[in-house]
């Protein structure tokens, strides 16, 4: 994974919980910190289980009038779409 940045404050249990609702049997192997994000944390998170590398973004909580604009994530239908790619 080029390109990543030293720092990574996401860890791979939370990486886990993040993406569980959209892969209920998700392994995480590695989680790394990417450049860029202006509004927030970037990182590239890699999964045995599926065999998938999947950037997360993590917003801080200044951001969380944001997500209480109509419904929170995961919306409805992101999640079967998503299932469906894989």
């Amino acid at each position: 994974m080029s390109g990543h940045v030293s720092d990574c404050s996401l860890r791979t249990d939370r990486a886990t919980e993040i993406l569980r609702p959209v892969w209920p049997e998700v392994v995480v192997i590695d989680v790394r910190a990417r450049a860029g994000g202006q509004l927030s944390s970037v990182y590239e998170v890699q999964c045995a289980v599926p065999a998938e590398s999947v950037i997360v973004k993590v917003y801080d909580d200044r951001w969380d009038w944001f997500a209480s604009i109509g419904e929170t994530a995961p919306l409805p239908g992101i999640t079967a779409d998503i299932r469906q790619l894989s």
